[in-house]
């Protein structure tokens, strides 16, 4: 049996997670990311998150590190991106690098406040 995780209908709560779909990188899709992270939870649906630094475009370093610290806040944390798109790993830009270590220490302290 498949289950749906790219749409969200009646009782899509009774699956644990879901992602926000393949966002761009851009400031609009970063803001976006917050307002469907608690509109999921509405659903029900307590384990979400989105592409970090976008999935489609190329992203910036100060999107990306302001991305990265908004992720710590998203139970599903995960930076990802498309085949063709420039690498967004944290460790290609040092200040990403940094703001991701600084982000994760605050979300491994806090980690049992959100879940």
């Amino acid at each position: 049996r498949k289950s749906s995780f790219r749409s969200t209908f009646a009782s899509s709560g009774r699956y644990g997670g879901h992602w926000l779909g393949d966002n761009a990188a851009s400031w609009d899709d970063l803001r976006s990311a917050v307002i469907g992270a608690q509109e999921f939870n509405l659903f029900g649906i307590p384990y979400i998150g989105s592409d970090i630094c976008g999935f489609n475009r190329d992203a910036t370093e100060e999107m990306c590190l302001r991305w990265q610290q908004l992720g710590a806040f998203h139970t599903f944390m995960r930076n990802h991106n498309a085949i063709r798109q420039k690498p967004q790993d944290p460790a290609e830009w040092a200040s990403v690098a940094a703001a991701t270590k600084k982000a994760n220490l605050f979300r491994y302290k806090y980690l049992p406040y959100l879940f």
